[in-house]
């Protein structure tokens, strides 16, 4: 009897376990190329507009097979111009366009955080000055009161300055 009890478990451990394999197989190519964008969604549009631009790469495919493969793989949207690689200068122009955009960016973000480090923010209405200011006695740079350590040079800090 316990012998039956552990084969059905483990019976039906294997099917639990062996379910997802069963139930996704690998998808035929022409069928996956014949459902196009509108069934099988976004990524596995860009996945067989990859595959189609790999086998015309190959020479499996000609330039018209490939045209209209694309065009049924997205709906007929003119998408077919941009799955095409930018090489020679047009590459060139829009990497470097890519990168000083970029680079403004970068600039105008770090500027902005610079400022705002640089002026402490004060609430309308609050006076500037709130008592001593704080620092640490090692490096002398500015500390919270709740502050336990230097954040600029790691030393123990006490909670209150000392007088000289």
């Amino acid at each position: 009897m316990t012998y039956v009890v552990f084969l059905v478990l483990l019976l039906l451990a294997a099917a639990y376990i062996g379910y997802p394999f069963m139930q996704a197989g690998p998808t035929p190519r022409g069928k996956r190329r014949q459902q196009g964008a509108t069934e099988s969604g976004t990524a596995d549009t860009d996945s067989l507009l990859r595959e189609i631009d790999f086998d015309y790469e190959r020479g499996t495919l000609s330039e018209e097979a490939r045209r209209e493969m694309v065009a049924r793989a997205t709906g007929g949207r003119a998408v077919a111009q941009a799955s095409e690689p930018l090489a020679g200068p047009e590459m060139a122009d829009a990497d470097e366009a890519i990168e000083r955009e970029v680079a403004r960016l970068r600039d105008a973000d770090i500027e902005r955080k610079v400022a705002a480090l640089r002026s402490p923010a004060v609430a309308p209405g609050t006076p500037k000055h709130r008592g001593p200011s704080l620092k640490c006695l090692r490096c002398g740079a500015p500390r919270g009161r709740s502050d336990k350590f230097c954040g600029r040079c790691g030393a123990r800090l006490t909670q209150e300055p000392r007088k000289k």
